[in-house]
């Protein structure tokens, strides 16, 4: 039994780790496609955003899940660094507002949307997480 569970809590490890790096890439790919205006100059890299967009909240929702998990079993902190991504992603929404509302550059386009979208989904996912503490 107990190497059944080493072996489950590596799977989980792998994962967690596969999804943070999806995470990462992402969030990056992002913002550099958005505040660098470059939406309309890769639009495969683009269209692939925008095709991630969902499964992208669904990754964030199964490594928050992975992480009460792992918070669980190793009864670490409630800090994880993940938990930074909530604040990025809410200061990319804030920032993004304040361009479309404030700047002839930018505009309710594509972009805009899958930031108001996905930002929105992982600031809840996140008060989710909070209300609810293992």
């Amino acid at each position: 039994m107990k190497n059944e569970k080493t072996a489950i809590f590596r799977n989980v490890i792998i994962f967690y780790f596969g999804l943070s790096a999806f995470t990462y890439f992402y969030f990056i790919t992002l913002v550099v496609l958005y505040f660098g205006r470059f939406w309309s100059s890769y639009s495969t890299l683009s269209f692939l955003v925008s095709a991630f967009s969902e499964p992208y909240i669904g990754a964030v929702a199964v490594y928050t899940l992975l992480k009460e998990y792992r918070k669980k079993i190793k009864l670490s902190g409630s800090f994880h660094r993940g938990e930074v991504f909530v604040g990025a992603w809410a200061l990319m929404l804030f920032a993004a507002i304040a361009l479309t509302l404030f700047s002839d550059n930018y505009s309710l386009n594509e972009p805009f949307k899958i930031i108001i979208q996905v930002s929105s989904a992982v600031i809840l996912i996140y008060l989710g997480g909070l209300i609810h503490k293992p």
